[in-house]
């Protein structure tokens, strides 16, 4: 076998070994890449569940606003029927 025959395989196997390590980097990065996304996705569902549970919080807040607007109404009401009553009674 001659040098330059000597060469060729020489650098024949340094191309397959740089094959593999390209193949073996890509394998790896595709994975990484794959958990990233799902963990993105995991974000994404989170952010949507918070964004739901401050609406409903939201909501809920208004509900209690109304309730308590409410019986201070009812109070209100109420102090001024005793009153009524009181000033009828004396």
């Amino acid at each position: 076998m001659t040098g330059n025959e000597k060469t060729i395989q020489k650098l024949a196997a340094e191309i397959a070994q740089l094959t593999n390590d390209i193949n073996s980097l890509k394998t790896k990065n595709s994975h990484e890449i794959e958990i990233l996304e799902n963990q993105r996705n995991q974000h994404e569902k989170s952010i949507v569940n918070f964004k739901n549970q401050l609406i409903e919080a939201d909501h809920d807040h208004e509900k209690l606003r109304i309730l308590l607007k409410k019986a201070e109404h009812e109070m209100t009401y109420l102090n001024s029927e005793k009153d009524k009553h009181q000033s009828q009674n004396y």
